[in-house]
């Protein structure tokens, strides 16, 4: 099955996770999801612009995150085992930790600065 949407910031709760690094933007994907025999398999494509602000000369600049091949595999049994409800499962956490690791320590607006 395949599901494509935005997703706000504060859907993710990101608004204020960093006060150098913003989502304004709606966090864009196009996934396919597939049932598996222990669990589910979603993979897709990410798209995220960060308004940040340079640490160096508060310059503010876009930084854009793309994930051609963002995976997630989500267990059905087991301790670490899923919540499905209606025959969903939300996905937020696990897309929001991503983003969360992708955030640039120290956003610069160019190499050099």
């Amino acid at each position: 099955m395949a599901a494509n949407g935005e997703l706000t910031a504060a859907d993710l709760d990101l608004e204020a996770v960093d006060e150098c690094i913003r989502v304004s933007l709606p966090i864009k994907l196009d996934v396919e999801i597939q049932l598996m025999s222990k669990g589910i398999l979603v993979q897709g494509h990410l798209h995220v612009v960060l308004d940040c602000d340079c640490v160096h000369c508060l310059k503010r600049f876009d930084q854009h995150l793309d994930w051609e091949a963002w995976s997630c595999f989500l267990p059905l049994e087991g301790e670490e085992k899923v919540a499905v409800a209606n025959d969903c499962v939300d996905l937020t956490p696990y897309i929001r930790e991503d983003i969360l690791l992708a955030f640039p320590q120290h956003p610069l607006c160019e190499p050099g600065c």
